[in-house]
C-alpha cells in the first residue's frame, strides 16, 4: 500500500495534469495574479519555444542550476533552445528537490526532463514568490511596509541609539527574477560545488576501472569514498571536470558501497541522491534500453523494450505516471508492458480533458544489476 504522502503526491500531479490541459497549448497560462507566468508544458532537449527561455532564467538565477557561467545561456544570454547545458542544469534543480521529484518514482538521479513533477515544483515556487510579491521582508523575516519617511526616520534615530541599520529586503515584483530569489535563497545556501551523477558500472570486480561523473571535479587531488572506510586518493579529473577515472582496489572486499568525491570545491556527498556500486567478482551488466516499440501508442497497446541486462524476474519500470513492477524477462533481451498497467495512465484516460493529447511517458528500468542510465520513452494518444 502507498504511503499517504505518495498518494498525496500523486493526487497533485495528477490535478495539475487535467488543470493545464483543460487550456489550448497555445494559451499562456497565468496565475491567479494577472501576469505571472508557470510552466504548462513539457519541455526537453530539442526544444525551441519562449517557455525554454523562462526557464533558463529562472534557473540561471541560482548559482547551483545556471545554465552557463558565460556566453550561450549565462544570465542575459538566454535562448529558446533547450540544448544540452539547459539538460544539464534541469538535472541540477531535479537533484536540489529530489524529494519531491524524484524519490516519489524510485529515481535515482536527475532525468533532464521537465515532466509533470518537475513543473510542480517549479510552479510551487512561482506560487510561493507571487504570494510575496506585494510584501517587503525586514530583517529576521518579519512583514511590514515601509514609506520613504517612515524608513528615514527609522534609520535616524538607530543611528542616534548607535544601533546598525539593515537594509530591508525588498521582493521585486517581476514574477521571473523574484521567483527566482526565492528559489535561490532557499536553496543555494547548502549546495556543493562537487557532484557525482553516476557510474560507468553499477556492478565491478576488483581491480577494474571505473568512469564517475560529475562536475566540479578538479584537476588533481580529488578523493573518491567507496564508503565510509575506504578512498582512493589523489586522482586527476577530464579537462572539464566531469569525469574521474579510477581502479577499484583489489584488496576492497566485495559488497555494496556508496561512492562519493571531496575536492578542494567541497563534497559531493548527498543525503537526497545517493549513488553505489557493487563490488563483486562476477559483475553483471546493467540494464540498457536499446529500443522502444511502438514509438506512438494507445493505452492498450503492448510496449516492448528491447535491449540487454534484464533479469528473469524482478525489473521494475519507474515513471511520473506510475510504475509496473516485477516485469520478467525469458531472454533478457526484451521486456514487455501495456501503458494501462501505469496508475496514472489508467485514471487520467477517463477525463475528457485529456482526449487526443499526446503524452511523453520516460522511464527508467531498475532491478538487481542496476539502472539504464539513458532515459527511455514513447508517446501515447489517448
Amino acid at each position: 500500500m502507498k504511503s499517504p504522502r505518495i498518494i498525496l503526491f500523486f493526487s497533485l500531479i495528477l490535478l495539475l495534469f487535467f488543470v493545464l490541459n483543460r487550456f489550448s497549448s497555445e494559451t499562456q497560462l497565468v496565475s491567479a495574479k494577472e501576469g505571472v507566468k508557470i510552466f504548462n508544458k513539457d519541455l526537453k532537449i530539442g526544444d525551441n519555444s519562449e517557455d525554454v527561455k523562462f526557464l533558463q532564467k529562472f534557473l540561471n538565477k541560482n548559482p547551483t542550476t545556471k545554465i552557463s557561467s558565460s556566453g550561450t545561456g549565462s544570465s542575459g544570454n538566454e535562448t529558446d533552445f533547450f540544448g544540452q547545458l539547459t539538460k544539464n542544469a534541469v538535472i541540477k534543480f531535479q537533484e536540489m528537490y529530489a524529494s519531491d521529484v524524484l524519490q516519489p518514482f524510485g529515481l535515482k538521479s536527475g532525468t533532464g526532463f521537465v515532466g509533470t513533477a518537475t513543473r510542480l515544483k517549479l510552479n510551487s515556487l512561482l506560487e510561493a514568490d507571487n504570494r510575496l510579491s506585494e510584501s517587503v521582508i525586514a530583517d529576521n523575516s518579519s512583514l511590514s511596509k515601509y514609506s520613504s519617511k517612515s524608513s528615514q526616520s527609522s534609520r535616524n534615530s538607530s543611528k542616534s541609539a548607535g544601533l546598525e541599520v539593515k537594509k530591508p529586503l525588498v521582493v521585486i515584483k517581476n514574477s521571473a527574477e523574484s521567483s527566482s530569489k526565492v528559489f535561490s535563497s532557499s536553496s543555494s545556501e547548502n549546495s556543493t560545488t562537487v557532484r557525482a551523477y553516476s557510474t560507468s558500472e553499477y556492478q565491478v570486480s576488483p581491480g577494474k576501472t571505473l568512469v564517475l561523473e560529475g562536475e566540479g571535479f578538479t584537476p588533481k587531488s580529488n578523493t573518491v569514498h567507496l564508503g565510509e572506510n575506504n578512498f582512493v586518493p589523489d586522482l586527476s579529473a577530464s579537462e572539464n571536470g566531469t569525469k574521474i577515472s579510477f581502479v577499484i582496489p583489489k584488496d576492497l572486499p566485495l559488497g555494496k558501497y556508496s561512492i562519493w568525491v571531496t575536492n578542494a570545491n567541497g563534497i559531493s556527498k548527498s543525503e537526497a541522491i545517493k549513488i553505489y556500486i557493487v563490488v563483486t567478482n562476477s559483475p553483471l551488466e546493467r540494464p540498457v534500453v536499446e529500443k522502444v516499440e511502438p514509438t506512438e501508442a494507445t493505452i492498450d497497446s503492448e510496449i516492448v523494450v528491447s535491449g540487454k541486462g534484464f533479469t528473469t524476474s524482478g525489473n521494475n519500470i519507474y515513471s511520473m505516471f506510475g510504475n509496473v513492477m516485477n516485469i520478467s524477462s525469458s531472454d533478457g533481451k526484451t521486456l514487455k508492458f501495456k501503458p494501462s498497467s501505469m496508475q496514472q495512465i489508467a485514471k487520467i484516460k477517463t477525463e475528457k480533458s485529456a482526449k487526443n493529447i499526446p503524452i511523453e511517458v520516460s522511464f527508467y528500468i531498475v532491478n538487481e544489476n542496476g539502472y539504464n542510465k539513458e532515459l527511455a520513452s514513447f508517446i501515447i494518444q489517448l
